[in-house]
């Protein structure tokens, strides 16, 4: 499966976050995004970013190792292995021009749960108490 992003959709990807926040300063830094990806029990990614220039496609894969890394210590403190392994193996390519690459694998719930899923991928709506996100009926 192949989609296609412009730098207009990076911010609501997988949650999104506000204007100032690091998938919108990424974002800024993006032209066109082309994901790839295989779905079975985990998801393998490969994401193709157009920048406007070098000097863009580098700041964005210094970003891009940064938010890997944290992401890494979360899911590691979280206690989910599996998802920490899968993110071990993340490649950030070298920027070519104005491009850069990345490879990535993850769980399918992992990902659907960023994506405002369950494991069967219905939508969840947040809990009224406040407490995080509870499975739509």
């Amino acid at each position: 499966m192949r989609l296609s992003f412009t730098n207009k959709d990076m911010p609501g990807l997988f949650g999104g976050d506000d204007a100032g926040g690091p998938m919108a300063q990424m974002a800024g830094l993006a032209k066109n995004v082309g994901v790839r990806m295989n779905v079975e029990d985990h998801v393998a990614l490969s994401v193709d970013i157009d920048t406007e220039d070098p000097a863009r496609a580098e700041q964005l894969q210094a970003m891009v190792r940064s938010g890997l890394t944290l992401l890494r210590q979360q899911i590691r403190r979280d206690g989910d292995n599996r998802a920490a392994r899968l993110l071990d193996q993340a490649r950030v390519h070298d920027p070519t021009g104005g491009s850069l690459g990345l490879d990535l694998a993850v769980p399918g719930a992992f990902l659907l749960h960023r994506m405002g899923c369950d494991e069967q991928g219905r939508p969840l709506k947040t809990d009224p108490s406040g407490a995080g996100p509870e499975s739509s009926p």
